[in-house]
């Protein structure tokens, strides 16, 4: 399990420039999250706007075993409660 920050794009820990972000995205390596679960979150206390969480994850999608919104805690909870309650994850 590893987490995609959104804090590492944000132009002075504040702000997500959009054409920033989809251009760093768009040369990010997504090899290093194959086949593990990922957690998309943002660490700093910043307004992320909705979109660039879908976003991410529409990177994320094809080569991790699962994208799920929410900090460290919050995937292991996912991945427990989907693995125990007849789920995805048999």
């Amino acid at each position: 399990m590893v987490l995609f920050d959104l804090k590492d794009y944000l132009f002075m820990g504040l702000i997500l420039k959009e054409k920033d972000f989809r251009e760093a995205l768009k040369n990010r390596d997504w090899e290093v999250y194959r086949k593990k679960y990922v957690g998309v979150t943002c660490s700093a206390d910043a307004i992320i706007p909705p979109w660039a969480y879908m976003l991410a994850a529409s990177y994320l999608q094809p080569v991790t075993k699962d994208v799920i919104m929410g900090d460290e805690k919050e995937v292991h909870k996912t991945i427990f409660l989907q693995k125990y309650t007849g789920d995805r994850y048999q």
